[in-house]
């Protein structure tokens, strides 16, 4: 009878910590060697970046977007770690990894891991990418692959960074050289256990006239999405006057053009006009949004595709005054995170952050009256931020090292 209910407690304790942070677990460790021995567990820590995924991120990583080209930086003001709340940080971040960070880009976060890009200044015997976990102050560096040039492998490459149904990390480069109004496709996947790029395909695609933002891009039910640029330059008459999201299926292999919201035309040559698009839904990623700021309002729409039916939503049109921000300063950056969070970045360096869910995709919600200020100063110096939502797991990444370690 001991031994059962030692096995029952056993496994009601491995599924209950699977559900807490990676800094909640190492403060267990301390004092619990039954939690330690959880940490040591690769099914556990499976399981735990499963749950994780599951919840709301409840950090994220802001850096200056230069970071890698203005090396004159202080390294304190290169990037800083924020709670999406007014509530302090929930995470453990390792300082080495911390120190590491502020010499890379931040190109794509998921389940605690970071994707990056390391300077352009680095040694040639330094690999161009690294796979971060900043709380355990793990690491694995990735070669770009073959046949790319360093320009290329720098400047040009879209990453689709997850993890898979169980646990594993999943990273996929989507290349599109832009060449007038065509464009060579090319889709690398990555095998952290052989540390080789396989070639998935190739291929020439029809971006149409316009340039696209490929930066900023979205990639849900196989399709890799980028919105278009939306300034001046056609007549009424040309097919490609209104912008549009350029959707493409890696596994089809089909072109489909979105049309933008009727009302996301209106001021779309105004010099305060930027558009950009993001994932909506964090746990199901089976759409995206569009949103939009122009003369101090934000205006958002939702892409709704159910069944044969396939329209855009709007679930916010609001001034800044009407969000409860009431700064006279200008706007330097802006994101949605967890699928229903807005985050404003100002120029004064503060950061605040706005419940789109509660202001009308779900009535069962009361609604969010004002913005909520998260940061009086993110900490970073620059401007055009980059942020990625943050996770505190113990996700492991094969073949990974300590991020000082040297060979």
């Amino acid at each position: 009878m001991t031994s059962l209910n030692e096995t029952t407690f056993y496994m009601l304790a491995w599924e209950i910590f699977t559900w807490l942070t990676a800094k909640s677990i190492f403060k267990l460790a301390i004092t619990s060697q039954q939690c330690l021995n959880f940490m040591k567990d690769i099914s556990f820590c499976k399981r735990q970046v499963q749950n994780m995924i599951l919840k709301d991120d409840s950090e994220f990583f802001i850096q200056a977007n230069t970071v890698l080209h203005f090396p004159h930086i202080p390294d304190e003001n290169r990037i800083n770690l924020l709670s999406l709340t007014d509530q302090e940080l929930s995470s453990v971040i390792q300082p080495q990894s911390m120190e590491f960070l502020r010499d890379v880009r931040l190109l794509v976060s998921s389940g605690g891991l970071l994707f990056c890009r390391t300077s352009q200044r680095r040694p040639n015997h330094v690999e161009p990418f690294v796979v971060i976990n900043p709380a355990t102050g793990m690491k694995v560096e990735v070669s770009a692959p073959s046949g790319l040039s360093r320009g290329e492998r720098d400047n040009s490459l879209k990453v689709v960074f997850g993890h898979n149904n169980n646990g594993d990390p999943f990273l996929m480069i989507i290349m599109i050289d832009i060449d007038g109004w065509d464009a060579i496709y090319k889709l690398m996947v990555y095998s952290f256990e052989e540390k080789k790029w396989r070639r998935k395909s190739q291929r020439g695609i029809d971006i149409g006239e316009r340039n696209l933002f490929v930066e900023n891009h979205v990639f849900f039910d196989d399709c890799i999405c980028f919105l278009s640029d939306f300034y001046g330059g056609f007549t009424r008459k040309s097919e490609y006057y209104f912008p549009y999201i350029l959707c493409y299926n890696i596994e089809e292999e089909k072109t489909q053009y979105l049309r933008l919201p009727r009302n996301a035309n209106k001021g779309r040559n105004h010099s305060t006009c930027r558009m950009k698009i993001f994932p909506w839904d964090k746990c199901q990623t089976t759409t995206m949004c569009l949103v939009k700021f122009c003369k101090g309002q934000f205006t958002i729409w939702v892409w709704n595709k159910k069944g044969e039916k396939q329209e855009w939503v709007q679930i916010l049109r609001k001034t800044l005054s009407d969000i409860g921000i009431l700064e006279h300063v200008d706007v330097v950056g802006f994101t949605v995170m967890d699928g229903k969070t807005l985050v404003i970045v100002m120029e004064n360096k503060k950061v605040y952050s706005y419940n789109l869910v509660s202001d009308g995709a779900d009535h069962k919600v009361k609604k969010q009256k004002t913005a909520t200020l998260i940061s009086n100063n993110h900490g970073c110096n620059g401007w055009n931020f980059i942020m990625y939502s943050y996770s505190n797991t113990l996700a492991q990444i094969p073949n990974a090292v300590p991020i000082f370690y040297q060979a």
